[in-house]
């Protein structure tokens, strides 16, 4: 009876028709299915020649793509063809090597400041090992840094931030010089714009596709308005190139300087058919219009203020000091330089209000690489990266390259080389301490907090973090009398704490004034990967260079958050 059983069974199961058997848009759909995982695809690919054709269909690895990494398609030419299959092999391998190159960088630069050039050399180097290595490893860097869960994985984001930054950086050095190379007739305005866009947000998902997408929408939208009001208007029989690529941030503040105004109206205006000139005035931006190029009038130009609302003007409606003379069409690399500009002096007060000055840095090296004879432009990025203390020995390049070129700076060179020296010294004295030596909690200590605990300090209310402490204040006597330790009741003989505020500074502050912050909640501050792995409600976890610099504190930590919060 059994095997009776097992031959209808065997007949039914041979009845039914196989997966090869169905249509290919059905097995296509199905492979399509969010919850396959990519070993099930390669596994239908080895089941037979026709299942092997269809798993290995190009338009289902683009799909899988798109789900997998979500910025990548947009970072594809789209001119060209492309084996998603190998596209996607490819940027998985990437993807982990790069992610255990970051996790190899804490226990290495924890002592330092910075990665060493050494460091980024070892990222740079994947840079020449396939045609899109420098999408892949932006893509991956962006995946780590943009993570959804925000208290998860800090010091890898930590140091994913740091090497996004230099190869987004390195990468587009690559681009400026082939576009700086072109005629100026041959270079594009909205290229220009999004190379500084890239340049100066590196760590923010910025690609020509994407913001050619959303002019793109804003131009369909302008079409759509007209085609109601005016159905007879010359754009609609006329056929014109309308895929120019911009970005600036305009498109998100919609907000904006005359210039970067003046550039998004001009990539919309170029998608509706309209060539507008930039032209540079004395102390003003606007675009100019040749009429004649649509509508086969005189040969005048119609100027447009795009920060006075559009409006349009004539030759004749200028002020008596702006003369012909003055309206000089600007180049797209000239138009570049006066973004720059713009962008380091808005860095300049950003830098003042404890920004770090990384608007400022970023704008200057940018402005430095377009225009590398300018000997005011580089005095300004060498005062920058001796305030950051970064980038030491091309400082000293740079300050030589000075004094060549200008004896009249001799005293200021003279001066900022012996600072440069000096804090060089300083940074290689620092290298040779850099062995972690750990501090314990003894019983005769009363160091009554934890690294990682989230404080309030009760005279000037900013919220913190814990990062290390010293059971006594080790400051000099100059920082003890000038903070006014000596009028503490326990002056400073009591333990002191490193913390990191919220307001994006680094403190030394005295027990007595400290206290658990009643809402202990994820703070923001630049160096938090640094030290910490993640935030662990009420309190920071930190990290292993961290724990292994104060062994005994986690216990406590743990002890102590009970305490106060009762769990």
């Amino acid at each position: 009876m059994a095997s009776y059983f097992k031959e209808e069974l065997k007949e039914e199961l041979l009845s039914q028709p196989s997966l090869s058997q169905l249509p290919t848009e059905i097995i296509e759909h199905i492979l399509k299915i969010d919850f396959l995982e990519i070993v099930d695809i390669c596994h239908t690919a080895q089941t037979c020649t026709i299942l092997k054709s269809i798993a290995y269909n190009n338009e289902i690895w683009k799909y899988r793509i798109q789900r997998r990494w979500h910025h990548l398609l947009a970072r594809y030419s789209r001119d060209q063809s492309y084996n998603w299959y190998i596209e996607y092999k490819n940027r998985h391998l990437f993807g982990l090597k790069i992610r255990r190159m970051v996790e190899a960088l804490s226990p290495r630069y924890y002592t330092s400041e910075e990665i060493s050039e050494e460091g980024f050399r070892e990222f740079r180097s994947l840079l020449s090992q396939h045609k899109h290595a420098g999408e892949f490893l932006v893509d991956e860097l962006m995946e780590i840094v943009h993570h959804k869960d925000v208290g998860k994985n800090l010091t890898v984001k930590y140091y994913a931030e740091k090497v996004l930054r230099f190869l987004q950086q390195e990468y587009l050095r690559q681009k400026i010089a082939v576009f700086l190379q072109l005629d100026p007739g041959h270079q594009k305005l909205e290229a220009g714009a999004v190379i500084i866009a890239q340049w100066c947000q590196p760590t923010e998902n910025i690609t020509e596709n994407g913001i050619a997408d959303q002019l793109d929408s804003i131009a369909a939208e302008v079409k759509s308005l007209l085609r109601e009001r005016e159905p007879s208007h010359p754009i609609f029989s006329r056929r014109f190139d309308c895929h120019g690529k911009q970005n600036i941030p305009v498109l998100q503040n919609k907000t904006g300087t005359p210039i970067s105004l003046s550039v998004v109206y001009s990539a919309l205006a170029k998608r509706l058919g309209v060539v507008c000139e930039p032209v540079s005035f004395p102390s003003h931006f606007m675009l100019r219009w040749k009429e004649d190029q649509i509508f086969g009038l005189e040969q005048t130009y119609t100027y447009v203020d795009v920060f006075n609302g559009g409006a349009f003007m004539s030759v004749a409606d200028f002020p008596t000091e702006f003369t012909i003379s003055s309206m000089k069409v600007a180049s797209p690399s000239q138009v570049m330089v006066s973004l720059l500009e713009n962008l380091a002096r808005i860095g300049h007060k950003m830098g003042r209000m404890g920004d770090n000055l990384q608007c400022l840095r970023n704008a200057l090296e940018l402005w430095l690489i377009i225009c590398p004879e300018n000997l005011d432009v580089r005095l300004r990025q060498i005062r920058v990266s001796i305030n950051l203390n970064i980038n030491l020995p091309y400082v000293m390049d740079s300050l030589q390259r000075i004094a060549d070129h200008d004896r009249t700076q001799k005293g200021l060179v003279d001066y900022l080389m012996q600072v440069t020296q000096d804090q060089i010294k300083h940074s290689e004295e620092k290298r040779h301490k850099k062995e972690i030596k750990p501090k314990y909690r003894k019983d005769d200590q009363e160091v009554e907090f934890a690294v990682g605990m989230i404080m309030r300090h009760k005279r000037y209310r900013y919220k913190c973090v814990i990062y290390g402490w010293d059971p006594t204040c080790q400051a000099t006597d100059e920082w003890i009398a000038h903070m006014g330790v000596n009028n503490l009741s326990k002056k400073q003989y009591q333990t002191f704490y490193n913390v990191l505020v919220e307001d994006g500074t680094t403190r030394y502050a005295e027990q007595e004034n400290l206290a658990p912050h009643e809402d202990p909640a994820i703070l923001k501050h630049p160096e938090i990967g640094r030290y910490y792995q993640e935030f662990c409600y009420p309190y920071y976890l930190p990290n292993q260079e961290k724990l292994s610099e104060y062994p005994n504190d986690l216990a406590f930590l743990k002890k102590r958050i009970k305490e106060f919060y009762n769990c």
